[in-house]
């Protein structure tokens, strides 16, 4: 792969995204049925952040003891937004961009 060919050689056309209003239980179903690692987080059609897999690892410590998806699902929609996990420093590229950019 040359490093000055477009972006679109590389890139995914069909995103999965989540609202920055929804639950981060919704998040934690794409990942899982997606094989996702990194979730586009928008309000309309305005990207807001990105919020990942890592950032969802980072406050659930039930994850690390095997616990129950659903009471793992409750307390994180219960104690935490999306908004609150994401990253809103999202640097992004145009279709015109190259692989090296």
């Amino acid at each position: 792969m040359k490093h000055n060919e477009s972006v679109t050689k590389i890139m995914s056309r069909s995103l999965v995204t989540v609202h920055h209003g929804d639950p981060i239980s919704k998040v934690r179903q794409i990942i899982r049925d997606q094989g996702v690692h990194h979730v586009p987080v928008v309000s309309g059609d305005q990207l807001m952040g990105m919020i990942s897999y890592s950032d969802i690892l980072r406050v659930s410590f039930g994850d690390a003891f095997n616990a129950d998806e659903r009471a793992v699902d409750a307390t994180l929609d219960h104690t935490m937004t999306i908004e609150q996990l994401m990253a809103r420093d999202v640097t992004t590229l145009t279709e015109q961009s190259t692989i090296r950019e």
